[in-house]
């Protein structure tokens, strides 16, 4: 059953969203659904829906929710830092831990793409979830993501290069409070370069929605964060994502769980993209709603505690 949903997140604005609710909650486990970047809904551009669907259908209640600013949310998206969209994330887990049939110690946090960071700032609070999921999340900075996605789309290692000075230019530029329009002036020069023009036709414009969201993540890390979370983690990438670089994502993870003491193992998920389905469905590969259940259900009993070995066969390896 769906039931829409308000409460009150970060700096007292109203969040709404959906509590997908199974006829019986299986020992108590629930989780909350974070979606990625831009404007966000509940449904994270359909995202969403079948996960939930998946979930209810093993006892797990799940709430998923709209990014301030967005559908039925107060707030702006747009200028929200990590911070911002962190706090409404903790207050989606102190609401779903007190919906009836619910264990607060069994509730566990899944972040999608930027919402994976969000999840991973949630968890520094002083009562994070029990196990954090990071789908198709960096491990990486923003600006490594964005260089890598070009690549990805074409550039040279060279022209690779020029993207990350430029773009890290306009990063600093954006966290001294410089205005778009300063900012827009750097950009004449690149307009004469091939490589940009490909990036532009890509999608990159410098808009006032894009100035502030480098304003807002520009300089973000994930690196600082991981290295002092200690609860249990599970990163699942799709193997043919053309915006996560997986395999330096991968190494950040390993590394920085052995520096906190993290649980950690990552998936891949063969031929999956960014939304882990292949190139030729918009349904998720075979074997990833079933992974993503198993892994809430395997969820440590205890806040931040680490997973128990053997709960429900997870597999702990990443595979080809």
């Amino acid at each position: 059953m769906d039931t829409e949903v308000t409460f009150q997140g970060g700096s007292g604005l109203r969040i709404a969203g959906v509590l997908t609710s199974p006829p019986y909650v299986r020992d108590g486990i629930s989780v909350v659904l974070v979606g990625g970047s831009g404007p966000s809904t509940r449904h994270n551009d359909g995202f969403f829906v079948p996960l939930r669907k998946h979930l209810r259908n093993a006892g797990i209640m799940v709430l998923s929710y709209d990014k301030r600013g967005v559908g039925d949310s107060q707030g702006g998206w747009e200028t929200a830092t990590v911070d911002d969209l962190a706090a409404d994330a903790c207050a989606a887990l102190a609401f779903l831990r007190h919906q009836p049939g619910t264990n607060p110690d069994r509730t566990s946090i899944f972040g999608h793409s930027e919402g994976g960071w969000v999840a991973l700032r949630a968890c520094l609070e002083d009562e994070p979830p029990a196990l954090m999921v990071l789908n198709s999340c960096p491990g990486v900075s923003f600006i490594d993501s964005e260089v890598f996605a070009q690549e990805r789309a074409g550039l040279s290692p060279i022209e690779a290069s020029e993207w990350r000075r430029l773009l890290g230019g306009l990063v600093e530029m954006a966290d001294d409070g410089q205005c778009v329009d300063v900012a827009r002036q750097q950009l004449d020069g690149a307009r004469q370069q091939t490589w940009f023009q490909r990036v532009e036709a890509a999608g990159f414009d410098l808009t006032d929605t894009m100035w502030s969201q480098l304003q807002a993540w520009g300089s973000y890390d994930p690196g600082v964060d991981l290295r002092q979370c200690g609860v249990t983690t599970r990163a699942l990438f799709g193997g043919d994502d053309p915006l996560v670089p997986v395999d330096d994502s991968i190494k950040a993870y390993d590394r920085t769980a052995a520096l906190a003491g993290r649980s950690h193992t990552n998936r891949v998920f063969p031929g999956a993209g960014h939304r882990m389905s292949s190139r030729d469905s918009v349904e998720p590969v075979p074997g990833y709603l079933e992974y993503v259940r198993r892994s809430v259900v395997s969820v440590p009993s205890g806040r931040g505690s680490r997973l128990a070995s053997g709960d429900d066969n997870i597999d702990h390896h990443r595979f080809h």
